[in-house]
C-alpha cells in the first residue's frame, strides 16, 4: 500500500484512537488535524517541526504517536530518547560525558546520553524551558544533524521534534536562530468534545505500548547493540500490523522522500511565493525601528507589518512542505491552494509584527490558536487578496527579468510604486549585475 492510501489511515487511527480532535486544515475533499497530519509529513521528509500549546494537551503525544507508526519505535522507548527542556542543561546532560576511566588513562572517550545516539527521531521536550546557552548549543543539531562532544561527532539524519508550552514564569524567549531553524509550527488546542471518549482514548493508546519490546530496546541501545534495536524495530512494526495499525515500510520512506522533490510548483504558485518572500525581505530589517523611513505603500501593505526579514530556511520549508503534501494528496504541482495553506505554518514562529497591526487583527473569540497564529493567516490572506490586484503587474516584471528585458523592467518600475519592484531595481542600480 502507498505512503498516500497509508497516511490518511494512520491520521484516522490517530485523531479516533490516540489524539481526539477537530479537522482543522483542508486540501479538496480531504480534511485533517493540522497537528496529526503535519507531525506525519515532517516524520516522512525529515522536517523539524515545533509544537506549541499549553500542558497536558498532547503535544508529546502526538509526535511519539508520528515516530511510533511511521519508524516502528515504541513510545516508551522514544521517551526514554527524549531530551526535557529544563534551567540547567548543559553539554554534558545533553549530549555525552567523559569516560572517566579512559580518562585516566590519558585517552578521550565519550559516554553518549541516548539522545544524541538514539537512531530514532529526535524530539525535544518544553524547549523553552531551555535557557539561550542551552538553545545555543543544540543549533547545529537540529539544523545539521550534528551531536559534538569533546573530539567525537554523531550524525544523525531524521526528523526533528520540539514541543513548548504558551510563556509561563518558567520559560524562556526562543532565539530567532533557534526558531528558524524550525521548518513549521504547529499548535495543539483543547478539543472541547474529548471528555467523552476519554476513556477509549486511554484504552487505545495501549496499543500502541508493548513493555517487553520497550525493555529491549532500551536495554540495546544502552549496550550500543544497534542490530538488535533494528530487530526489536521491524518486530515492533510486525505486531502494531497484527493491531490493525498500519505502518510505513523503510524503503516505502526513501522512496517518498525522493519523489516528493520532482513535484513542481505552478506558475501560479511559484510566482506568488517568489513576490511575498520578496516582498517581505525587500527593505533590509534589523532589531532597530526601520519604520521611520518605509513609505506609506510599504508600511500598509501586510508584509510591511512584519518586522523582520525571512531567511532561504523559510523559502525551503515553504517548498519542501507544499510538495510533500502534494505528493501525498496524489497531485502533479503545488497549486496556490497548498500554498497559501502551508505559508502560515511555515510563518507564525518566525515574524515579529507591527503592534499597531496585532491591535487591529485582535483574533475572534472563539478562534482555535494563539494570536501570532491568527495574525499569520490574516497576512497570507490580505496579501493574496492585493496580490490578486497586481498579479498581472508582477508575472510582467518577473518575465522581464528572467529575460533581461531591462526597457520593460524600468517602464514598470516608473508606473507602478510596489515595494518588491522598488527594491529589485534599486540593488540592481547599485550593482553591476544586469
Amino acid at each position: 500500500m502507498k505512503i498516500r492510501k497509508k497516511l490518511p489511515i494512520i491520521h484516522d487511527y490517530i485523531i479516533n484512537s490516540y489524539y481526539v480532535n477537530d479537522r482543522n486544515i483542508k486540501f479538496w475533499e480531504n480534511s485533517f488535524n493540522d497537528v496529526i497530519f503535519f507531525s506525519l509529513i515532517t516524520g516522512l521528509i525529515n522536517g523539524k517541526e515545533l509544537i506549541l500549546g499549553n500542558p497536558g494537551l498532547g503535544k508529546t503525544t502526538v509526535a511519539e504517536a508520528a515516530v511510533a507508526t511511521i519508524y516502528g519505535y515504541e513510545p516508551g522507548f522514544v521517551q526514554n530518547c527524549e531530551l526535557n527542556g529544563q534551567r540547567d542543561l548543559t553539554e554534558e546532560k545533553m549530549f555525552g560525558r567523559p569516560h572517566l576511566g579512559e580518562l585516566n588513562k590519558g585517552n578521550e572517550k565519550v559516554i553518549w546520553r541516548n539522545f544524541a545516539k538514539s537512531p530514532c527521531p529526535k524530539i525535544v521536550d518544553e524547549i523553552n524551558r531551555m535557557p539561550e546557552g542551552a538553545q545555543n548549543i543544540l543549533l547545529n543539531s537540529i539544523d545539521r544533524g550534528v551531536f559534538k562532544y569533546l573530539n567525537e561527532v554523531l550524525y544523525f539524519q531524521g526528523p526533528f521534534y520540539a514541543t513548548a508550552n504558551y510563556p509561563d514564569r518558567g520559560t524562556y524567549t526562543l532565539i530567532p536562530p533557534l526558531v528558524d531553524r524550525f521548518n513549521i509550527c504547529v499548535e495543539c488546542v483543547p478539543c472541547l468534545y474529548s471528555s467523552i471518549f476519554y476513556d477509549s482514548i486511554e484504552k487505545n493508546k495501549e496499543l500502541l505500548r508493548d513493555e517487553k519490546i520497550k525493555r529491549e530496546m532500551i536495554k540495546s541501545l544502552e549496550e550500543d547493540d544497534f542490530k538488535r534495536l533494528e530487530e526489536l524495530r521491524q518486530e515492533y512494526k510486525a505486531k502494531l500490523e497484527e493491531r490493525g495499525i498500519p505502518t510505513i515500510d523503510d524503503e516505502e520512506i526513501s522512496q517518498f522522500m525522493e519523489s516528493y522533490k520532482n513535484i513542481k510548483f505552478d506558475g501560479e504558485a511559484e510566482l506568488s511565493l517568489a513576490v511575498f518572500f520578496a516582498d517581505v525581505n525587500s527593505i533590509i530589517k534589523t532589531p532597530e525601528d526601520v519604520t521611520s523611513y518605509l513609505t506609506e505603500n510599504y508600511k500598509n501593505s501586510p508584509t510591511g507589518m512584519i518586522k523582520n526579514n525571512l531567511s532561504y530556511r523559510f523559502l525551503k520549508s515553504v517548498k519542501d512542505y507544499s510538495k510533500a503534501v502534494a505528493h501525498v494528496l496524489g497531485e502533479e504541482y503545488v497549486d496556490t491552494e497548498v500554498l497559501r495553506k502551508i505559508l502560515p505554518y511555515a510563518l507564525a514562529h518566525r515574524i515579529e509584527v507591527d503592534d499597531e497591526y496585532i491591535h487591529k487583527n485582535i483574533r475572534p473569540e472563539f478562534y482555535p490558536g494563539s494570536q501570532k497564529k491568527y495574525i499569520a493567516e490574516v497576512i497570507v490572506n490580505e496579501f493574496f487578496k492585493d496580490y490578486g490586484e497586481k498579479r498581472d503587474v508582477y508575472r510582467e516584471y518577473f518575465n522581464a527579468l528572467l529575460t533581461n528585458d531591462e526597457e520593460t523592467r524600468k517602464k514598470l518600475a516608473y508606473q507602478y510604486d510596489l515595494p518588491v519592484i522598488r527594491g529589485i531595481e534599486y540593488r540592481k542600480e547599485k550593482s553591476d549585475i544586469t
